[in-house]
């Protein structure tokens, strides 16, 4: 099911420059940073695809944190450079991007009338198959990006990443940080982490 109009009608309303926006969070039970509370899903890394115009180049940005203080502040600096003041903000997933960009915005007072702008701004892609303008039987009634890039996109494939998805983005990039499992391999595996994120943003 391919419902065109509906699906212009959605595109034509967003803004140029786009940024297709892609978070990497870490949530601990006991809180891993000052001023962060438990479970809380607490932003280390993004990236970030920019379309300035229609049919301009995309262009890429993206942000890791590989130490072990608090990301949120150097974090909140990269994104407010790469990021300006007009455009549509696309994610997969807007209810989990939006918390995590306010969450942001109170560890960050320096940039917080930003982040809450840049909340506001945020489209959700997902909504073009969740309210069902495209529709395919191989997405077996999931509209999650795992079920729906292998039928839309199939040349973009996760299978080849060290890094295939959110829970294994977590769990290394805690080990990376908070342990010595990676210290031999330290450089690949922030290349895997990076690599994850922006195939997870490319969609």
């Amino acid at each position: 099911i391919i419902l065109k109009d509906e699906i212009k009608s959605e595109l034509d309303a967003l803004e140029y420059p786009l940024y297709f926006l892609d978070y990497e969070t870490l949530p601990s039970a006991i809180p891993k940073y000052d001023g962060t509370w438990p479970h809380q899903q607490v932003v280390f890394q993004y990236s970030l695809h920019i379309i300035k115009y229609k049919g301009a180049p995309v262009i890429h940005k993206e942000y890791l944190h590989t130490r072990s203080d608090a990301p949120m502040n150097a974090l909140a600096k990269n994104l407010r450079n790469d990021i300006g003041d007009q455009g549509s903000v696309i994610v997969w997933y807007k209810p989990f991007e939006v918390p995590r960009t306010k969450e942001l915005a109170m560890s960050v007072p320096e940039h917080k009338e930003f982040l809450m702008k840049l909340a506001d701004r945020i489209y959700d892609l997902m909504d073009i198959c969740s309210k069902g303008y495209y529709h395919h039987k191989d997405f077996r009634g999931s509209v999650s990006i795992k079920s729906v890039l292998p039928v839309m996109c199939p040349e973009l494939s996760y299978k080849s990443l060290n890094v295939q998805n959110g829970g294994q983005a977590m769990t290394t990039y805690h080990d990376l940080i908070f342990s010595d499992k990676y210290s031999n391999a330290k450089s690949q595996v922030i290349q895997d982490l990076l690599d994850y994120c922006k195939l997870d943003t490319y969609r």
